[in-house]
């Protein structure tokens, strides 16, 4: 597995995935799940911006994460 790949998908998955929690939970639906998963990235909250900060937050977190997955894969199955 290429590890650039593997960040660069799991991050977006995942960053454009926050966002749209962050956008579409402005109401009172899913406010908690923002509200917790804002304990973990500063600055995430319902709304415009606390989306678009949450996108950022869960791109890096899950880019990081997915390099260090492909890392792990490639180091079990032998590869460089």
């Amino acid at each position: 597995m290429q590890y650039q790949s593997i960040g660069d998908g799991t991050g977006h998955c995942v960053g454009y995935l926050y966002a749209l929690f962050g956008l579409g939970f402005r109401d009172r639906l899913g406010c908690g799940w923002v509200s917790g998963i804002s304990n973990l990235y500063v600055g995430f909250k319902p709304g415009f911006v606390g989306g678009i900060i949450g996108g950022l937050w869960g791109f890096a977190d899950e880019a990081f994460g997915g390099i260090i997955i492909a890392y792990v894969y490639n180091l079990f199955a032998g590869k460089k």
